[in-house]
């Protein structure tokens, strides 16, 4: 791992939220799935009320939030079963460092740098590494 990569860097933090969104974004993405069409636009149901929305605002967003998806999915297909395993536990379902370490059974000087090197591999992937301030090479695949 090449030095002065922190998860404090400001890529980490934005991958990092990017992640612990994914459930949230799945979630958002189902609701906006038309529920009828009509000659004006789709009616959407919110908790508040009845909305109509035109198509083309429902299609963008749906287009956005579907990017951000797939941006996840390819990270998550890139990684390790261990690494998975880190992002279901650490993002998706929200539990703290010492928690994720009691589940998958390593140690917290483990845990840190198996994170900053997801979080790294993330940037790579997502071809964030050169806004860093480092000079990137791809990072171990194992």
């Amino acid at each position: 791992m090449p030095r002065g990569f922190r998860p404090q860097n400001p890529v980490f933090v934005e991958i990092e939220q990017m992640l612990r969104r994914y459930r949230i974004l799945q979630l958002r993405l189902a609701a906006l799935q038309p529920r009828f069409v009509t000659a004006e636009g789709y009616f959407a149901l919110s908790r508040r009320t009845s909305v109509r929305r035109p198509v083309e605002s429902l299609a963008v967003e749906r287009a956005e939030i579907s990017t951000q998806i797939g941006r996840i999915r390819l990270i998550l297909r890139a990684l390790t079963k261990d690494e998975r395993r880190f992002i279901d536990l650490r993002y998706f379902q929200g539990l703290p460092m010492w928690l994720v370490g009691n589940e998958m059974h390593w140690s917290q000087a483990q845990l840190y740098r198996l994170r900053t090197s997801v979080l790294a591999k993330a940037a790579w992937i997502l071809g964030l590494s050169h806004e860093m301030g480092n000079t990137f090479e791809r990072p171990n695949a194992g």
